[in-house]
Order: C-alpha cells, then structure tokens, then sequence
C-alpha cells in the first residue's frame, strides 16, 4: 500500500502462513496472524522488498537500508547480511525474487541492484554471488517466466527489459 507517499512491498506464505512487509520509511515486519492483525518489527531503517522461500517458508530474505538480510529460522534468531557486492544506492529499493527450488533449503536467489545479481547458496555464511547482466541501468523487475521456471525478465529503470532461458 501507499500511505503519505510510504511505499509498501512484500512476500507471503500460504504454507507457513507468514506476511512481510517492507515500509520504505518504517522499517520492515512481519505477521502470522491470519487476520494481519499482529505486526513484529524485524528491522529498522527503509524497509524495502521482501520474499518467503516458496517451499522452506522458515527462510525469509528482507532488505533494508541496502542490505539484503536473511533468515533460517522465520527470524526466531536468525539475521544475516548477505549483500551482493553491488547494492541499490539508498532510496532506491532493490528487488528480490526467490523462485521455487528443488532445494529448499538452498534456494537460488535474484537481487537486482546496478546489475542482476543470483546466489544459489543464500544461507551460507558468505554467499558466492554471480552477476548476471551488463550494467543497462538500474534493476525495477524481476519475474520468473510462468511457463518455464528457468527462464528470467528483468527490466531495467531506463527502460530495456532482457529474458533468459535457463536460468541465465
């Protein structure tokens, strides 16, 4: 939602019946509750995009302030900052996708900043990220092809939009 020019983004659960929300200047929550009742801060700052893991929903990713934080455990304990090497400058929101994975527990994971940027092991203690695109302007969206899980859009700020087959 939009309330006083606060832009609001977030992931959801069905499963694990979890909602994130990314306040841009309210920090980030997070709620179980099924009537969205009950919020819990889970960082401060600018709140940005968020995203569950579709099919190990205890891992969660959130961004605030630039950095791209995650959890293992449904933020019980767990927050770490797992940045790729080439942020979003402040104010302007990067964007995450996490798309289903034969590997729950080591999902792949889209960042878009200056460049698209996937990891492919997000809950390691320092993840190897890999650059995916040539500097075309700043990531606005990523999506995951529908018919194809492996294919990939991203569009950029300026206005070029790329696709990839097989996860490139």
């Amino acid at each position: 939602g939009n309330r006083n020019n606060t832009r609001c983004s977030g992931g959801y659960n069905g499963t694990g019946g979890s909602v994130l929300a990314g306040t841009q200047d309210n920090a980030s929550a997070r709620t179980t509750t099924p009537t969205l009742a009950t919020w819990t801060g889970i960082a401060t700052g600018d709140g940005g995009p968020s995203a569950i893991t579709p099919n190990s929903s205890p891992t969660q990713f959130i961004e605030g302030n630039t950095a791209l934080l995650v959890t293992t455990d449904a933020f019980a304990s767990v927050l770490r900052d797992i940045t790729p090497p080439s942020p979003h400058p402040l104010f302007t929101p990067p964007m995450i996708v996490v798309p289903s994975t034969a590997t729950p527990s080591q999902p792949t994971v889209y960042y878009g900043g200056k460049d698209l940027w996937r990891t492919t092991n997000p809950t390691s203690m320092s993840p190897p990220w890999t650059k995916r695109t040539r500097a075309a302007g700043f990531v606005t969206a990523i999506a995951v092809a529908p018919s194809d899980p492996t294919g990939r859009y991203v569009g950029f700020k300026n206005g070029p939009l790329q696709g990839s087959a097989a996860g490139g």
